[in-house]
């Protein structure tokens, strides 16, 4: 190849990728040639094997959940990766969710939690009860107020002694479903 092929060919790409840049925009142009970033329901599958990948997880952070209890309407979980009950329960709580036409599940990883700024909030609801909280913990909030809460006790029969594993038969995923009566206010 001569000087002159060369030339043309790279004065053909920086014109394809002036076009790229014009068509896109620039700002998704830019992330079009970044790494994906995974999306929350594949990230939660990763960690929590048990449940499907079309789950309605949505990670997240310490300032966000305290804005979800204070502003929207949802269900916000809080666990922890690393608890045996916790990996038994999302796929349940996932499938009662999504009967009820709910389409997202707040989730706070409570291993990753770390001191934030908490914008304008005097009361970090969160952070106050951490040492109250029993893990895994499910808020039922809407527009701002909580409806209802269900700590580890009250998802979980206080005299069972199997392992996690064997605890989501019918009937126990039917007595979740049933404590959860608040969900139905969320429509």
């Amino acid at each position: 190849m001569n000087n002159k092929t060369i030339r043309i060919i790279i004065d053909c790409l920086v014109i394809i990728i002036g076009i790229v840049f014009l068509v896109l925009g620039i700002k998704d142009a830019f992330n079009f040639f970044k790494k994906p970033t995974i999306e929350d329901s594949v990230k939660f599958k990763k960690s929590y094997s048990n449940v499907s990948k079309d789950n309605i997880y949505k990670y997240v952070t310490l300032s966000e959940a305290n804005d979800i209890l204070f502003n929207k309407t949802g269900i916000m979980l809080l666990g922890k990766t690393t608890d045996p009950w916790m990996q038994v329960l999302v796929e349940p709580l996932n499938d009662i969710v999504k009967e009820e036409d709910i389409e997202v599940i707040y989730y706070l990883e409570m291993n990753d939690i770390k001191e934030e700024p908490l914008g304008d909030y005097d009361k970090p609801v969160i952070q106050t009860r951490l040492e109250e909280i029993n893990l895994p913990y499910i808020f039922i909030i809407k527009n701002g107020t909580i409806l209802q809460e269900l700590g580890c006790e009250d998802i979980f029969d206080p005299d069972y002694k199997g392992a996690p594993i064997d605890y989501f038969d019918e009937q126990n995923k039917n007595t979740v479903k049933n404590d959860l009566i608040k969900i139905k206010e969320l429509k």
